[in-house]
């Protein structure tokens, strides 16, 4: 297995991998969401409109889009190929820690510093439910392979 480093200009708090493997995603202190070519390291976009640090990114499985989560209290949707930003989901009151696509890339899960986790339809960024009960941070958020529980 080769390793290689790939340099950026603040510190990363997030990647994943695409599916295929082919393309990494990062969030940064910088407030960016940088996507990357997994062979090479090479920058692809990165994409500007997060307010603050971006704490979490993932890819949907088709590799389409992109979802990312900050401390400005949004999620983000964006275009994995061209990078243009297609959604901004609204609705925490505090950072959000963790987002994440179901596997068939309908919905989006986030969970926040406010103590509640959310789920959003991914095409057209309406809150569909919000989950409360939490005494802390949310800091992490999955969908079950099935993408029936949470």
């Amino acid at each position: 297995m080769a390793l290689m480093t790939i340099l950026t200009a603040a510190a990363v708090n997030s990647v994943a991998f695409s599916r295929d493997g082919s393309r990494i995603v990062s969030g940064s202190n910088d407030q960016s969401v940088g996507v990357w070519d997994a062979s090479t390291g090479k920058e692809l976009k990165m994409l500007e409109g997060h307010k603050s640090w971006v704490a979490s990114v993932a890819f949907s499985n088709d590799r389409n889009r992109i979802v990312s989560g900050s401390g400005d209290s949004s999620v983000r949707i964006w275009d994995a190929s061209t990078g243009e930003e297609l959604k901004v989901l609204e609705g925490h009151a505090g950072w959000v820690c963790s987002v994440e696509f179901s596997s068939d890339g309908s919905h989006i899960v986030s969970g926040s510093d406010d103590q509640s986790v959310r789920v959003w339809d991914a095409s057209t960024g309406k809150e569909l439910k919000v989950l409360e009960g939490h005494i802390g941070s949310v800091n992490s958020v999955a969908f079950s392979s099935d993408g029936t529980r949470i």
